[in-house]
């Protein structure tokens, strides 16, 4: 069952690299373009890695040194992942800071810290639509939760205790935003 698995995901993965069935890609009136990897180097470096990440999982170890090894190596297949496109440290801040995937605190920051929870929490809908227009696509439907969470750290972060630790990372990070 296993090698059925492996051989069933190197065929994917083919079909995807090569643009073998361009359903992949995306359908229903939507599909991703074929953009092939324009640093071939990366490639080999992520097949490298995916070779000795497998190799030495299959070997024995104790459990504490196998989750270090799954934790520490798969940080890194996700820069060398991620580095097929780029720089991987300039598009791991860009996407970490973009506005569009951390929505989240994007409105805490600009909507509920504003007007305050319970006011945010009252017009929610007419939040989710401001979303939209902030091109925020994923609180367009979305409950406040996550958001919450966000003004949750936010005022713990805040509190007079943390103040000297935090205030000065907290401007620095918020900018990007």
């Amino acid at each position: 069952m296993r090698r059925l698995i492996v051989i069933a995901s190197i065929a994917l993965a083919m079909f995807i690299a090569f643009d073998l069935y361009p359903g992949l890609r995306g359908g229903a009136g939507w599909q991703w373009t074929y953009q092939p990897p324009l640093d071939v180097a990366a490639v080999v470096a992520l097949a490298a890695g995916l070779a000795v990440y497998v190799a030495l999982l299959r070997a024995r170890h104790a459990v504490r040194g196998l989750l270090a090894w799954t934790v520490l190596f798969g940080t890194a297949l996700a820069y060398l992942v991620v580095g097929i496109n780029g720089d991987p440290f300039f598009l791991l801040f860009t996407r970490t800071v973009s506005p569009v995937q951390t929505g989240a605190a994007s409105l805490q920051a600009s909507i509920m810290a504003r007007d305050g929870v319970l006011p945010t929490l009252q017009r929610w809908p007419e939040v989710m639509d401001e979303a939209l227009g902030l091109n925020l696509i994923h609180f367009t439907t979305s409950p406040p939760g996550q958001v919450l969470a966000h003004q949750a750290l936010a005022d713990l972060f805040d509190a007079p205790a943390l103040q000297g630790f935090a205030a000065p990372v907290s401007r620095e990070w918020r900018m990007y935003q």
